[in-house]
């Protein structure tokens, strides 16, 4: 790798690094503290003995007159110390960023994208699988033996099961804000009492999920350890439903939709993926329908030491992405926080509050609408931008550096043009 060129990528690296943390930690923090600031702006003296003001409480605590008095050199630890809050506050948003979208929502829910670009997945394949809860057409080849539970049907439950989750909690959260707005205003009562009413209903039915799972794993394990057969055909069709009540209405509204607009259920040509199957095996001697993530690793190891320019894009995306999913993450926190405010502080808001109340309860909506925004624009980087440049990437550095010819690689058994994929 060229010293210069390794230099200027490890530069933007590093500013692409520090940018991800301070940036998404400063915006939770701005949010809270401005949700905080016009809080105490349009209260009454009472409620305003009342509110549990802590961010501002705390900056006004740091940057109080005695501030003013020690002179700059007080003001220049206070601003290191705001920095140094700032970057580990991006940090831990970071690994909750990394645990909720990444770990839950894609790798759970729908997979990485390597599996639907290239074909590579455990779970049901062929047109019917395109909306990614649907079952695979009767009769379709299947790995399990007769008369056993397949866990590709386990698979494609599981992660139906965690997109649901993801669609009914941020649901039920999004109920509960439009209640409280509802109660800034006169003449609505009805409306909020159906409202919080239906905000009940959605919070059991998160709960119910999460029993049913817990029942389901635990009754597929012992069919496993004891062999059980009977009844298959019976769990097959309750799954069914339960695939539809889990995910069916999230496919339908949101998922359906934008992987129709974005275009993020769509896999490479099957020439392509002949070319990149033959050369993974050639490289690296491995079976890339069993190699599950290596299929990540080993492609983005290969053109981390072929290529640092074609490195330098694959990074530049990334560094793209992980802010987009950082960010998005840090305005969902800053939502919940005002969230919990509001509740915490609902015995001192009876009725409509006074002039600007409102404005107050609608901020954490546009938190929670720019976190949504940044969430889609993460998955579209994260798949169309991001993925298939490092898989184009590969095997054009297989092709033209690595002498390598493409033979026709065999086709596995359960194979489709167009896997299910992301929302």
């Amino acid at each position: 790798m060229d010293p210069q060129v390794h230099h200027r990528l490890a530069s933007e690296f590093t500013l692409a690094d520090v940018l991800g943390y301070v940036v998404p930690g400063a915006a939770f923090f701005i949010s809270i503290f401005t949700f905080e600031a016009w809080a105490a702006h349009i209260a009454t003296a009472e409620q305003l003995r009342a509110f549990r003001l802590p961010l501002s409480t705390s900056l006004s605590v740091v940057i109080g007159e005695g501030g003013l008095q020690e002179g700059w050199f007080v003001y220049l630890l206070i601003a290191i110390m705001l920095v140094f809050v700032i970057y580990v506050g991006g940090h831990v948003i970071e690994s909750v960023s990394v645990l909720l979208v990444d770990r839950l929502l894609v790798y759970k829910g729908y997979g990485y994208p390597y599996e639907n670009l290239l074909v590579i997945h455990d779970g049901p394949s062929g047109p019917d699988a395109e909306a990614g809860w649907k079952f695979a057409p009767a009769g379709a080849d299947s790995s399990a033996p007769a008369g056993t539970d397949d866990p590709a049907e386990s698979l494609t439950l599981s992660r139906a099961f965690y997109r649901g989750l993801f669609f009914w909690t941020n649901g039920y959260l999004v109920l509960r804000w439009i209640w409280y707005l509802l109660g800034t205003y006169d003449g609505v009562g009805r409306w909020r009492g159906a409202v919080g009413f239906l905000a009940l209903a959605v919070g059991v039915w998160v709960g119910v999920m999460v029993v049913l799972k817990i029942a389901l794993s635990t009754v597929r394990t012992y069919r496993r350890k004891h062999g059980g057969s009977g009844g298959r055909e019976g769990i097959q069709t309750a799954e069914r439903y339960l695939r539809l009540a889990y995910s069916g209405l999230w496919e339908l509204l949101i998922g359906g939709p934008l992987s129709k607009i974005f275009l993020t259920r769509l896999s490479f040509d099957r020439e392509f993926r002949t070319r990149y199957q033959t050369f993974f095996r050639q490289l690296f001697g491995l079976n890339p329908h069993t190699a599950e993530s290596n299929n990540f690793w080993m492609s983005y190891s290969y053109v981390l030491r072929r290529s640092a320019r074609l490195f330098g894009i694959v990074s530049h995306w990334e560094a793209l992405f992980t802010f987009s999913r950082n960010l998005s993450t840090s305005l969902f926190l800053a939502f919940l926080y005002c969230l919990c405010w509001l509740q915490f502080h609902n015995d001192f808001l009876p009725g409509p509050l006074v002039h600007g109340g409102s404005i107050l309860v609608a901020v954490p909506g546009v938190l929670l609408g720019l976190s949504a925004i940044l969430l889609v624009h993460f998955y579209y980087l994260y798949v169309c931008y991001y993925s298939k440049f490092l898989y184009r990437s590969f095997v054009f550095l297989a092709q033209t550096e690595g002498n390598l010819t493409a033979r026709p690689a065999e086709r596995p058994a359960r194979c489709a043009d167009q896997p299910a994929g992301g929302p």
